[in-house]
């Protein structure tokens, strides 16, 4: 049995995006699988293990996914982690989650092309830190589900400062543990909204194996796919 672990976070956009991501994991995941929440956990739960954490909110979102990733790799030998905004479409396996997907190669950037603000401050502080310990140097911040074994993620946690939201675990995790250029995936198989517009360029549902969007892309005509997707009960609601 795998042990899968969600971050949550009270008072989020569409808070009920939560029921239709359970639904989709138990009519698609295909494994024997536990679920934990690490955060806040809805009333209408149930069959969840809870590991309450209240968030800095002073602080930026990578600083309390790190301290709550921390907390999965101390508890759980090996987890997929994954978040609130991404849904399974079909069948899936724990070989489709661990396979390493990659975003881009980040040295085809030069420093003048490197974008600005927190989250490029995050990649591009991972990028330099892999660099200084010879690691390759690519980007595995896709928005997908991850798998990690906790032996190896407690020393990406000890080379890189992602408890503390400086760097990126997965892209630490990644390149520190390269499972070589011709094992890279680089077709996600998914279907993403990321702005209003996107629901409107035909996505193609009926490809990819998983769906995700962020809050921009989170439209009333989404919403109602999602619904329609995910009509039927989880044994995790009450």
């Amino acid at each position: 049995m795998i042990d899968v672990v969600i971050p949550f976070v009270k008072g989020r956009h569409w808070e009920e995006k939560l029921r239709y991501v359970l639904r989709s994991f138990q009519l698609n995941f295909k494994e024997d699988f536990s679920l934990s929440i690490i955060g806040y956990l809805p009333d209408w739960c149930r069959d969840i293990i809870h590991i309450p954490f209240a968030d800095d909110i002073t602080r930026h979102t990578e600083f309390n996914l790190g301290k709550k990733l921390k907390i999965a790799q101390e508890r759980y030998s090996e987890f997929i982690w994954t978040y609130d905004d991404i849904y399974f479409l079909q069948p899936v396996t724990l070989q489709d989650i661990a396979a390493p997907k990659v975003n881009e190669y980040l040295g085809l950037y030069s420093k003048e092309q490197r974008g600005t603000g927190p989250h490029f401050d995050q990649i591009w502080a991972t990028y330099d830190r892999c660099l200084e310990l010879g690691l390759p140097g690519y980007s595995f911040q896709n928005h997908l589900p991850y798998y990690f074994e906790s032996a190896k993620l407690a020393k990406a946690f000890e080379l890189f400062n992602i408890e503390a939201g400086e760097h990126l675990a997965q892209t630490a995790y990644f390149n520190l543990f390269f499972p070589g250029k011709d094992k890279l995936i680089w077709d996600h198989n998914k279907v993403v909204f990321y702005s209003r517009e996107d629901f409107s360029n035909n996505p193609d549902f009926g490809r990819a194996k998983f769906l995700n969007h962020n809050d921009d892309g989170l439209t009333p005509r989404l919403r109602k796919r999602i619904k329609k997707l995910f009509p039927e009960k989880s044994k995790f609601e009450k």
